[in-house]
């Protein structure tokens, strides 16, 4: 992370006119601002006394729309709790909750850009007939997950005529039941992540009983000669907009709208963020 300290209008004219979210803490002597953007902490530091009308239009202008030194002290602790095998390092260089309170910006940007990534994926499997969903990913009530990539390939290589292949990525607030599953082992990325805890699995009978639809987030119907192994299906969620599952209730799942194919043949892999 690369820290850059800027004078106030420097801050107010790279930080929050692209709208990139701020904390403050507040004294009787000073505005302490911050904000982190990618590999970027910008920081800024307002004197009352001396800089009377920065303070004046930094606090009648622009502190409603911060998040004040309660609140992100309230989300620090939030994220301790949840994420202590990062935050017991960086907290651990702190002797006292004195030193917490000097450096709570830094602290919270240190552990909130901090995410550790997975993935999960099966080789081969297939369907049942008019197959429903075929692969989930559930959410954690202890992690925010941030679906990054979905990749379906069609790998079958028996049939010689073309099918129609309709697939649907459907978001749920309620779990699906029944059928017959097999869970996928998630994978780090890095061997000093913790373990994951969304859970991966892929249907080889339908699911009985299927969850509470949110609503479609990609669909794709394509007519493919699948002897000819056609290119996967992907979809990709680029970090300023991805889907984000918040509990063990949602899930993320692959849906081949009940078309029925030939002697289908599936590999399908998923990548996420757990924070």
């Amino acid at each position: 992370m690369t820290k850059i300290n800027l004078r106030w209008d420097k801050f107010r004219d790279v930080v929050i006119r692209k709208r990139i979210p701020f904390y403050f803490f507040e004294d009787d002597q000073r505005f302490q601002i911050a904000a982190s953007d990618g590999g970027f902490e910008y920081e800024c530091v307002i004197i009352k006394d001396s800089e009377k009308l920065a303070a004046k239009e930094f606090e009648t202008n622009y502190k409603p729309q911060a998040s004040d030194y309660d609140e992100v002290q309230r989300r620090l602790l939030q994220e301790i709790l949840a994420s202590s095998y990062q935050s017991n390092a960086i907290l651990g260089k702190l002797s006292s909750l004195a030193d917490i309170n000097r450096n709570i910006l830094s602290i919270y940007n240190e552990i909130t850009r901090f995410r550790a990534v997975y993935s999960a994926s099966v080789s081969s499997f297939s369907t049942a007939s008019s197959p429903t969903d075929v692969f989930t990913i559930q959410g954690s009530d202890k992690r925010i997950t941030k679906i990054k990539r979905v990749e379906i390939n069609p790998t079958t290589t028996v049939s010689l005529t073309a099918q129609t292949v309709e697939l649907s990525l459907i978001k749920r607030q309620s779990l699906n039941s029944g059928g017959t599953s097999q869970s996928i082992s998630p994978v780090p990325h890095d061997s000093g992540y913790p373990h994951a805890y969304c859970q991966v699995k892929y249907y080889t009978a339908n699911p009985s009983s299927l969850g509470t639809a949110v609503g479609k987030i990609r669909s794709s119907r394509e007519n493919v000669l699948l002897s000819l192994n056609p290119p996967p299906i992907i979809w990709r969620f680029d970090d300023s907009n991805p889907v984000v599952l918040r509990s063990s209730l949602e899930s993320l799942c692959v849906n081949l709208n009940t078309v029925s194919i030939t002697n289908d043949s599936f590999a399908i892999s998923i990548e996420w963020e757990e924070q």
